[in-house]
């Protein structure tokens, strides 16, 4: 069997580490692994991801910054309207 993972960030947290824990269990001879990181593999970001990415950052702005995220953003240019796409 063939199995695709399609992993969302390049970081290596609790989904990564779950998916690792699970891709064990069919570690054999049989099955070939093939890996997609997002957005490491495509050249933008996927509509999904920008669409939550947005919807984050209009959150915070109605609830309040952090100043880890706002400092972020800012550094970034996002604040002043650039698209991180």
């Amino acid at each position: 069997m063939r199995i695709l993972t399609i992993i969302g960030t390049p970081h290596y947290g609790n989904t990564r580490a779950i998916t690792d824990l699970f891709l064990n269990e069919f570690k054999d001879e049989k099955n070939e692994f093939d890996e997609i990181v997002l957005p490491n593999d495509f050249h933008e970001i996927c509509y999904g991801c920008a669409k939550f990415f947005f919807k984050v950052f209009g959150m915070t702005q109605k609830n309040g910054w952090n100043k880890t995220d706002f400092n972020y953003w800012k550094n970034k240019g996002w604040l002043e309207g650039k698209k991180p796409y």
